[in-house]
């Protein structure tokens, strides 16, 4: 549609724009998140071929984050991918094809792990928990990861949670000291 195709320009031009950007100031990273809808097209997913391949050579980081990690495997672009974060994922389907890109065997009780892999809370009944994670490094070993158990004024902070984001906003910072 029109609005795709404007769309799709749209975020051509920002990647091509943030890449120099980066370039020229010696390097930095670029993250995209809900990067499915940037590989849902085939036009993207060739930006971001030359993107990937020439990134290095700019001294720039790309960091790409989906719940969708099908449409990485999907669009073929595994072999641009050093390092995997596989974090909770709701979806079987999902789960199985991070595992995938992990390289890791699919198995139940990994894809189990996975969806109850995301941190508890602490409660007056349960001592809460880190979230879990399997990781792939640059040298393709491969893990499950425990994180650090987050405080939580910080998990507050950075809660994506609608209970969490409405009292955000209805008093002050919960990192304000």
């Amino acid at each position: 549609t029109d609005a795709e195709r404007i769309s799709l320009a749209a975020i051509r031009s920002v990647a091509t724009a943030s890449v120099g950007i980066l370039s020229l100031s010696d390097g930095g990273v670029m993250a995209t998140d809900e990067a499915h809808t940037v590989l849902g097209h085939a036009d993207t997913v060739q930006l971001n071929n030359k993107t990937m391949r020439e990134r290095r050579s700019l001294n720039v980081g790309l960091i790409y984050s989906s719940q969708l990690p099908s449409a990485v495997l999907s669009k073929g672009m595994e072999t641009y991918i050093s390092r995997v974060f596989a974090m909770a994922l709701d979806d079987d389907a999902e789960a199985a094809a991070a595992i995938r890109l992990v390289g890791f065997e699919v198995t139940g009780e990994r894809i189990r792990m996975l969806r109850d892999a995301g941190p508890r809370r602490r409660t007056a009944d349960h001592p809460g928990r880190a979230a879990v994670s399997l990781h792939r490094d640059l040298g393709g070993r491969r893990s499950a990861v425990l994180h650090d158990p987050i405080p939580d004024k910080v998990f507050r902070a950075f809660s994506t949670n609608v209970d969490d984001r409405r009292a955000r906003s209805a008093g002050p910072s919960p990192t304000a000291a």
